[in-house]
């Protein structure tokens, strides 16, 4: 990507960030428990537990926001569905005209969000290439589960994340997000406000020393079973 590009790319994310940093400061508050934990580095992969379309918002600017300022390549490379918010997908019902006027731009909108689009219903080996080169260029966030919790617990973790973790060796960074139900439920279209979020970052890791072949589907199972334990020590006794 040519360095002007880039750099568009750092701007609108900057300003995405600015306004995702409003809306999870001051019109509903957010508190961070492990701040002591929070590394700023390349080749480092965020996990988190996932309940709405935005989790990875108040993921990445809590974690990252204001420093990812100047840290262009700070901000974490996301990995969201291409139906939903490369084709228009989120706007559904009464919003499905917005969604046709939209759809044109949201591919150029998000990709300079840093979002790598994934097709949904296979698994999608061209996008975990292309995660293992975002952990190159800097960081990486991404939902294990492969898809939103509709009771709001801890599901099963996908082997894709086993994949990505096996190949490019990253330094892993947990983190378990609370009250974002609240913020939007499902069938929800606009976030509401007012609401109190809890993000609880567990201590880095690593699973350089896995046993088995870094190719097997086993070992990739293996390493995901073990992010998810992991994500789970962070979850309220509630869930």
């Amino acid at each position: 990507m040519p360095f002007r590009i880039r750099w568009l790319s750092h701007l609108i994310t900057v300003a995405f960030g600015f306004l995702s940093w409003v809306f999870f400061r001051v019109l509903n508050r957010t508190e961070i428990i492990g701040k002591e934990n929070i590394i700023h580095q390349k080749r480092l992969l965020i996990v988190s537990n996932h309940v709405t379309l935005i989790d990875s918002f108040v993921v990445g600017t809590k974690l990252f926001f204001p420093a990812a300022i100047l840290k262009p390549w700070l901000p974490p490379f996301h990995m969201p569905d291409e139906r939903n918010f490369f084709r228009g997908g989120l706007f559904r019902g009464n919003l499905r005209l917005l969604g046709k006027i939209i759809s044109p731009f949201a591919g150029f909108l998000f990709a300079h969000l840093k979002c790598i689009p994934v097709k949904s219903g296979r698994q999608d080996v061209g996008a975990l290439h292309k995660a293992n080169s975002a952990l190159e260029e800097g960081t990486l966030h991404i939902f294990p589960e492969g898809t939103r919790s509709r009771d709001g617990k801890l599901g099963k973790g996908r082997e894709g994340v086993g994949y990505i973790i096996a190949q490019a060796q990253p330094t892993i960074l947990p983190v378990y997000v609370t009250g974002m139900n609240d913020v939007m439920p499902v069938g929800c279209k606009i976030p509401r406000i007012g609401k109190r979020i809890t993000i609880k970052v567990g201590q880095p890791f690593t699973c350089t020393d896995e046993p088995g072949d870094l190719r097997s589907r086993d070992t990739w199972c293996r390493i995901t079973q073990k992010v998810m334990a992991e994500i789970a020590v962070l979850a309220p006794e509630t869930t």
